[in-house]
C-alpha cells in the first residue's frame, strides 16, 4: 500500500492536471516515504537538528534530500519523490489509517501463526506492543548509552 498510494496520486498528477504521459521505473517513491514517515516519528524524541548553528526541524529533512537528490540526478522524477514524500507525512501523521489493520485482525493472525513469528528474534509482539509505548521501541537518537559494554577507543558518529 506504501507503493501503490504514491503511485497513484504521481498518475492523478502527471496524467489529469498536467496531462503528460511519462514512463517513470524504480523505487525511489517508497525510499522517500519511508523517510518522511521515520522523519515524523524521529522528530517527537528529537525536534531539530543544529546544522553550522541554525536549527533545521527534523520533519523537513526528508524536503531538503528531495532538493538534493533532483540535483544529483537531473533524469529523476521530482513529482515521483514529491508524491512519496505527501503519502509519508500522511501516513505518519496518522491520515491513512486504512493501512493499518485493526488489533482484531493483528490478534487473530498472531494466533495461528504464532509459533513461526516466536522464531524471529526482532518480532514484538501485539500485547508487548501494547505494554510499550510507541516511542520506546524508536532507535535512540544520540546520548549516553548506559547499557554498552563498548570499551574501545574512538570517535562516536552521528552525535
Amino acid at each position: 500500500a506504501l507503493c501503490t498510494f504514491p503511485a497513484a496520486l504521481y498518475l492523478g498528477i502527471e496524467l489529469f492536471i498536467l496531462h503528460h504521459d511519462t514512463a517513470v521505473i524504480g523505487a525511489s517513491a517508497l525510499a522517500f516515504t519511508l523517510l518522511a514517515a521515520e522523519a515524523v516519528k524521529t522528530s517527537v524524541a528529537q525536534p531539530s537538528y543544529k546544522i553550522v548553528g541554525y536549527d533545521i526541524p527534523t520533519a523537513a529533512t526528508p524536503v531538503f534530500w528531495m532538493v538534493l537528490a533532483s540535483f544529483l540526478w537531473p533524469g529523476s522524477s521530482a513529482l515521483g519523490h514529491f508524491c512519496g514524500l505527501v503519502i509519508g507525512y500522511a501516513y505518519a501523521c496518522r491520515y491513512l489509517r486504512l493501512l493499518e489493520p485493526s488489533e482484531w485482525i493483528l490478534t487473530k493472525v498472531e494466533q495461528k501463526l504464532g509459533f513461526i513469528f516466536g522464531r524471529l528474534p526482532w518480532y514484538i509482539s501485539l500485547e508487548k506492543r501494547q505494554e510499550l509505548n510507541w516511542i520506546e521501541m524508536l532507535p535512540s537518537v544520540g546520548g549516553n548509552r548506559p547499557n554498552s559494554n563498548f570499551d574501545q577507543p574512538g570517535r562516536v558518529l552521528g552525535v
